[in-house]
């Protein structure tokens, strides 16, 4: 395989693009399909490098587009012969002397942590949040918490009202939020932009109470209900944390909860 089929994968990654890598496993001998070819797939259908054209390679990709979707990578079965079904693939085929399998590899971005606040519990929360395996971008507008030597472990810092470093991000399905700041005005103000944003979690730090005067700002300034119950207020689970690490337990452990699809629930009542 060239070295340019890697160099090109790597850039993929530090680019942080979602992608499959199909990777020939079994072939039978004879056919134009070659073991250890390989070809990058993405999302779209659009691909680079090939495992061998025509109609087999249509069909891989479009099996290969169906695994990016579902985010596992597999080993699929996919007919040689060109004369079959467009788009035929049986996955769970035995292996014949008519068939190629190869493995299909996912490869996506890590999921985003968004830190809103770079106060005492930040700090542990950032920790745990690379520790769990996301990109962690931590925002404040003060000079003396925003910084790389504060929060060493962060892929980014940024110096900014938490307002305007989200007018200039991404938002995505793969961002999870958690609002810390030092000032409601500055939570309010975040919240109207992460609100009707595709991301999965909002956690808000603070009291009910506090949650309660920040809703019914909002609730004048006519954002809806559906909205507002997108917040997890108060942010975490209740297990009593009382130090910022067991905090940002709380915190780490909803925000996997909702990435999971799990109710948080003791394991021994489920």
């Amino acid at each position: 395989m060239s070295v340019n089929f890697y160099s090109t994968a790597l850039k993929l990654l530090e680019d942080r693009s979602k992608f499959a890598v199909a990777t020939v496993v079994r072939s039978p001998g004879g056919s134009r399909v070659r073991i250890g070819a390989k070809m990058l797939i993405f999302p779209d259908g659009s691909i680079k490098y090939t495992v061998g054209g025509g109609a087999f390679e249509a069909r891989v990709v479009e099996v290969a587009r169906e695994i990016l979707e579902k985010g596992k990578s597999r080993v699929v079965t996919c007919e040689l012969d060109p004369g079959a079904a467009p788009g035929s693939i049986d996955i769970a085929a035995v292996s014949t002397e008519k068939t190629a399998d190869i493995f299909i590899e996912v490869f996506e971005p890590p999921p985003t942590l968004l830190v809103l606040g770079a106060g005492h519990i930040a700090l542990p929360v950032v920790k745990m949040g690379k520790d769990l395996g996301f990109r962690v971008v931590v925002v404040d507008s003060r000079p003396k918490f925003a910084t790389q030597e504060r929060f060493p472990l962060a892929d980014q810092v940024v110096l900014s009202e938490p307002e305007e470093a989200l007018k200039a991000m991404e938002l995505t399905p793969s961002t999870y939020a958690v609002i810390l700041t030092h000032d409601y005005r500055l939570d309010q103000a975040a919240l109207r932009l992460l609100l009707p944003s595709p991301v999965p979690y909002i956690g808000l730090l603070g009291s009910r109470r506090k949650a309660k005067v920040i809703f019914d700002n909002l609730r004048q300034e006519g954002v809806q209900e559906e909205l507002l119950s997108r917040v997890y207020a108060p942010i975490g689970l209740d297990i009593g944390a009382q130090t910022p690490e067991e905090i940002a337990v709380s915190i780490l452990a909803e925000v996997l909860s909702v990435k999971y699809g799990r109710s948080a629930y003791p394991l021994s009542r489920t």
